[in-house]
C-alpha cells in the first residue's frame, strides 16, 4: 500500500534546461533515486510558473536562448526574495563570457550552492543533489 506521507517528503527538484533530452535523462535517474521532478526546457515558462512549485532546488543550465542562467537568477531573486529556493549551476560551460572559471568558487558568488558539469557521471550529479539536502 502506497503512503501518500512519503510522497510529501520527496524532495522537489526543478530542472531548467533548453535540451529535452539531457531534462529527460537527468530526470530519470532523479526519480529514481526518490526525488520529485519537473522540466522546463523554457526558462521564461519556468520563471512563470515557479512560484506555484514547492521547490526544495533548481538546477539551472547557464546557456539558454532568450534568459540565460544568470539573467534567470536575477528575475527569480527580484520576483521571491528570500523565498527563493537554493539554485545548483548544472552546465557544460566551463568559463563565462568574461573568461572566467565556471567552478563552485564562481557560482557560489553568483549566489548559487555550486556547479556541477553536465560531463559528470549521474552518480556524482545524484551525490551532490543528495549532500547539498544533508547540509542544509
Amino acid at each position: 500500500m502506497n503512503s501518500t506521507t512519503s510522497d510529501n517528503t520527496k524532495k522537489t527538484i526543478v530542472i531548467v534546461d533548453d535540451e529535452k533530452s539531457f531534462c529527460d535523462l537527468v530526470s530519470f535517474f532523479l526519480n529514481k533515486a526518490g526525488f520529485q521532478v519537473k522540466c522546463f526546457t523554457d526558462a521564461q515558462e519556468a520563471l512563470q510558473n515557479i512560484t506555484n512549485i514547492n521547490t526544495d532546488l533548481i538546477l539551472l543550465d547557464i546557456d539558454m536562448p532568450k534568459i540565460n542562467g544568470f539573467n534567470f537568477i536575477a528575475y527569480l531573486k527580484k520576483d521571491l526574495n528570500e523565498k527563493c529556493p537554493p539554485i545548483l549551476f548544472l552546465t557544460n560551460l566551463t568559463y563565462d563570457n568574461s573568461g572566467n572559471l565556471i567552478d563552485d568558487e564562481y557560482a557560489k558568488s553568483m549566489v548559487t550552492l555550486g556547479v556541477i558539469h553536465k560531463t559528470a557521471d549521474i552518480e556524482v550529479i545524484i551525490n551532490k543533489i543528495k549532500s547539498i539536502f544533508q547540509n542544509n
